[in-house]
């Protein structure tokens, strides 16, 4: 990562919250990019746009306060189009473009596979928000989930053709099919101590071995500890944990005013106030918020006050 130079398409809300994310990991160089300028839309989104901001350059007005976030990162900003960079600038190992359009997606997608460059492309509308990866392939993963090896108690094995390892039934073991194990302190059958075995799940409270024939009879004790195997895949990861699988779909619908579908009928719009307007009747910060859950939402939102502790925990 401390090698990575990082060209970032799209200084909205998506954009800079990636930007932000990727300079705070410490790359070794961010260009954040954008040829348009501020508007309402975007300041309920971007939290480093103000009023103040509309009409200046998205890049330019953001790329100062991004650079404070991480000195070792050399941050800087271009308002040319992205199409630009990728004819005059080869030196990027990774491109991630955000709320651009289809065609100009799959336009980029080609020139790095073509070049062999890493891929990211987000975008969110609204309530909806997607992924999409192209990195590359046959890279190696050290560790696929990032949590530490399990262990349980073993509590019996059998002496058969396909061992069966028991463990305690008052919580599910978490193996999967496939992975490796070790075992320490198992009395009478030592033969299994501090050797590894390609186990399978036939339940959540057992795993097979193997052939435990030719062991000693299990007499009691012991634990059995999960061995983490690198894994190979077909795109780019840290080496740490795993990332997408290329395609990533999100919304939060739910969030919407329960009858949103509800199509207002004409005596409701002609005597009543029930409905509110479709659009913001103004223009502020909040403009993009309002059009996605109404004025009357954000009014109440706007009227509401909140009292917020916040606690660290030290452990010495």
């Amino acid at each position: 990562m401390s090698r990575s130079h990082v060209l970032i398409s799209g200084m909205r809300g998506l954009g800079v919250e990636i930007a932000k994310n990727i300079i705070l990991a410490g790359v070794k160089s961010v260009t954040v990019q954008d040829s348009n300028t501020v508007d309402y839309a975007d300041l309920s989104s971007q939290y480093y746009f103000n009023e103040s901001d509309i009409g200046k350059n998205r890049a330019e007005v953001v790329h100062h306060k991004l650079a404070e976030l991480n000195n070792y990162v050399h941050v800087k900003f271009s308002s040319k189009r992205i199409n630009d960079h990728l004819t005059e600038d080869k030196k990027f190992n990774i491109i991630v473009l955000t709320n651009s359009s289809l065609d100009e997606q799959i336009f980029i997608s080609e020139y790095c596979r073509k070049c062999q460059i890493k891929f990211l492309n987000a975008s969110t509308k609204g309530l909806f928000g997607q992924i999409f990866c192209d990195l590359g392939e046959n890279f190696q993963v050290i560790d696929t989930n990032g949590e530490n090896p399990l262990v349980r108690v073993v509590t019996g094995i059998t002496h058969d053709e396909d061992g069966i390892v028991f463990m305690p039934t008052d919580v599910r073991h978490g193996f999967e099919d496939g992975s490796y194990v070790t075992f320490t302190g198992v009395q009478g059958m030592t033969e299994v101590n501090d050797r590894e075995f390609k186990i399978n799940t036939p339940s959540p409270f057992t795993i097979t071995i193997g052939n435990t024939s030719q062991f000693g009879i299990y007499e009691g004790g012991g634990t059995v500890t999960e061995v983490k195997k690198p894994e190979t895949i077909h795109f780019a990861i840290t080496g740490k944990f795993m990332p997408i699988r290329q395609f990533l779909y999100f919304d939060a619908i739910e969030c919407l005013p329960e009858g949103i579908y509800e199509m207002p009928k004409g005596d409701d719009i002609m005597i009543s106030s029930k409905y509110s307007p479709i659009l913001p009747t103004r223009k502020s910060r909040y403009y993009s918020q309002e059009l996605v859950f109404g004025t009357d939402f954000q009014h109440r939102l706007g009227q509401a006050k909140y009292f917020i502790v916040c606690f660290i925990l030290f452990v010495i």
